[in-house]
C-alpha cells in the first residue's frame, strides 16, 4: 500500500496518500498538514489502540505522546484495493504482536464485502402466509425481536432539516425489524433490504446521539436519535456487546 511502511518498531504514513484528523483530550478535531512531503511516524511502544470498526475506510489510532493519549483518524485518499487490504491486514497482524488483543480491532479490514439482500414480506407477514406446494413454510425459529416504527411527519421533517453529507436523509430508514437472524430495513424509497445480524462489526454514536451500525466492510445502518427509547437500538447494542465487545 502506497504511503504505509511497517517495521518491527512501528509504522509510518505519508500525507500524500492519507487524510487525517487528530484530537488532544478535550479538544476539537484538527486536520493534519497536507503537504505531500510530510509523514507521520508512530512507534509500537506508543500505540495503545488500532481500530477499524468505524466507517469504511477510516482507521482509528490511539497513542501516547508522553503527556496524554491522542486520537488519530486516518483515511486513504482513494478506496483501498485488494493489495491495499493485504497490506492493512499485515499492519493489524504486526499490531497484535505489540498491543493487548482487546485493543486491536480489524473491523472492515478483514470483514467481507456484503450487499443488502432484498426481501418481499416483513417477517410478521410471512407468519400469516399459509404453506403450499409452491411456497416454503416460514421458519418457526425466525421470531421478531424488535420493531422500529416509521417516523411521523414532524420527526421526518426534523430529520430532513438535520440531514448532512455524513447523515443523508435518504439513508434514514422508514421501518426496521430485528428477527433472530436478520436486520430488516425499509428505505425511504420503500425498497426492503436485510442483512444478517451476525455480520455486525462495529457501532459509532454521534454527538447528537444518532447510532450508526456497520455490517461487513461497507454497509451502514443509520438510526437517528429518538426521544423515546428504541427497541431496535437496544437489540443492536446487545449485538455489539456480544460480537464486538464494549466500544
Amino acid at each position: 500500500m502506497d504511503g504505509l511502511q511497517i517495521d518491527d518498531d512501528g509504522f509510518s504514513i505519508t500525507h500524500d496518500f492519507w487524510r487525517w484528523l487528530w484530537w488532544a483530550p478535550g479538544d476539537t478535531p484538527r486536520a493534519g498538514d497536507a503537504e505531500a512531503s510530510s509523514r507521520t511516524r508512530l512507534e509500537w511502544r506508543d500505540v495503545v489502540r488500532l481500530d477499524a470498526t468505524g466507517p469504511f475506510p477510516t482507521l482509528d489510532v490511539r497513542y501516547h505522546t508522553g503527556h496524554d493519549v491522542r486520537r488519530l483518524a486516518i483515511t486513504p485518499r482513494r478506496s483501498p484495493t485488494a493489495a491495499d487490504l493485504d497490506r492493512l491486514r499485515s499492519l493489524f497482524d504486526r499490531a497484535r504482536e505489540h498491543l493487548e488483543p482487546s485493543e486491536v480491532r480489524s473491523g472492515w479490514v478483514t470483514a467481507p464485502d456484503l450487499e443488502w439482500e432484498p426481501f418481499e414480506r416483513w417477517p410478521e407477514e410471512e407468519e400469516a402466509v399459509m404453506a403450499s406446494p409452491y411456497r416454503q413454510a416460514p421458519d418457526e425459529h425466525e421470531q421478531v425481536r424488535a420493531i422500529r416504527t416509521p417516523p411521523g411527519p414532524y420527526e421526518s421533517l426534523l430529520q430532513w432539516l438535520d440531514s448532512s453529507p455524513e447523515r443523508p436523509w435518504l439513508e434514514h430508514p422508514r421501518r426496521v425489524v430485528v428477527t433472530d437472524r436478520y436486520v430488516c430495513v425499509e428505505r425511504r424509497d420503500r425498497r426492503r433490504v436485510r442483512v444478517d445480524r451476525d455480520r455486525l462489526r462495529g457501532r459509532r454514536r454521534t454527538d447528537d446521539g444518532d447510532r450508526a451500525y456497520y455490517y461487513g466492510r461497507r454497509l451502514r445502518l443509520l438510526l437517528p436519535l429518538r426521544d423515546d427509547a428504541c427497541p431496535v437500538v437496544w437489540a443492536l447494542d446487545r449485538d455489539c456487546l456480544r460480537i464486538v465487545g464494549a466500544d
